[in-house]
């Protein structure tokens, strides 16, 4: 995947607090913060798989982990506008709730979406003279928005699928499908195709090929 929890907060800070019942809780409790450091007790982050690019919930403040320092404690961040950008240390606390929940799988889903939209073969699957594999991208990282607002526009069309057309959640749906459409309008893939490290083709996601049977 090109997208991460923390690039979806980037892009609907209210995302963590409303949309959660969706994502995919991985702990909470009670945690606490020192500098930048947040520690939990009687738990192992390693073994749940939570790193960096992975959201906090801290005391109804929502941060980036920027890295994971052992079993029990993670380097957190108020969100930054890159993540090449200095850490931003939250306000310490001691014994307040915490919770981390993924969006994972559907950043996993609009990743896939995308790339077999753009005519590649999944990492993982048997790529093809007319489907390259998705290592041949070279712009991955160009990528990262238009990945997380497909997810989005996804999760909130699930929120959406039980409240009226008019409700918080079916407003998000439509704001970020627009948003999810015009970025795929916008976005080019480049591919290398022989390894050589330089461009061989661009390919355009808002172009649809149709072919007589």
């Amino acid at each position: 995947m090109f997208a991460q929890d923390r690039d979806l907060l980037i892009l609907d800070p209210s995302l963590f607090r409303d949309g959660v019942i969706l994502g995919q809780r991985l702990a909470s409790g009670a945690a606490s913060i020192a500098g930048t450091t947040l520690t939990m007790v009687g738990i192992d982050f390693a073994a749940l798989g939570i790193t960096a690019g992975h959201v906090v919930i801290f005391d109804g403040a929502a941060l980036e982990v920027t890295a994971r320092l052992s079993a029990t404690t993670l380097t957190v961040s108020r969100p930054r506008a890159a993540t090449s950008a200095a850490v931003i240390p939250p306000a310490p606390a001691t014994g307040r709730p915490m919770c981390i929940a993924t969006f994972a799988p559907q950043i996993a889903l609009a990743h896939d979406t995308l790339i077999r939209f753009a005519g590649l073969t999944p990492a993982g699957e048997t790529p093809t003279d007319d489907a390259p594999a998705e290592s041949t991208i070279l712009n991955s990282a160009g990528l990262i928005p238009l990945e997380a607002l497909t997810a989005l526009a996804s999760i909130y069309s699930a929120l959406a699928g039980l409240t009226p057309a008019t409700s918080p959640a079916a407003l998000r749906a439509e704001h970020f499908n627009r948003r999810a459409a015009a970025a795929r309008a916008a976005t080019t893939i480049s591919l290398d195709l022989d390894a050589d490290g330089l461009q061989d083709e661009v390919r355009h996601l808002d172009i649809i090929s149709l072919f007589r049977a």
